[in-house]
């Protein structure tokens, strides 16, 4: 279902006043406030920051192979070859307990997905 009409903005919290206030003196139409805790901007500074220290954990036997902001749930994900628990938290104690962790899928390994036999 599609509310025609309806604007959402997300807005990082700490703003959500401030924005209602301008939205209801300024703006005629119908919206609603999704309150996030990154900017977008701030995001993207994390995902940077991961790609300047990624190499430090080479030396830790983990293997990032991508990462980015995910805008729609305000998070930043990675994943990680040969996916551990033990690998994942050392990932969150570096980057923050909020980064998403997951498993890379198609590693090039004996169980690759587009392996041919």
């Amino acid at each position: 279902m599609h509310d025609v009409g309806l604007t959402h903005l997300a807005v990082q919290t700490g703003y959500v006043d401030d924005i209602n206030i301008l939205l209801e003196e300024n703006f005629s139409g119908q919206y609603m406030i999704l309150p996030v805790a990154f900017s977008y901007k701030k995001l993207q500074t994390r995902r940077d920051g991961i790609s300047r220290q990624v190499i430090c954990l080479v030396s830790e036997r983990v293997k990032l192979m991508e990462w980015d902001p995910d805008i729609r749930h305000n998070i930043i994900w990675v994943s990680v070859v040969d996916y551990s628990d033990s690998k994942a938290a050392l990932v969150r104690q570096k980057f923050g307990q909020d980064i998403i962790v997951k498993a890379y899928l198609t590693d090039g390994g004996k169980e690759d997905l587009f392996m041919v036999k």
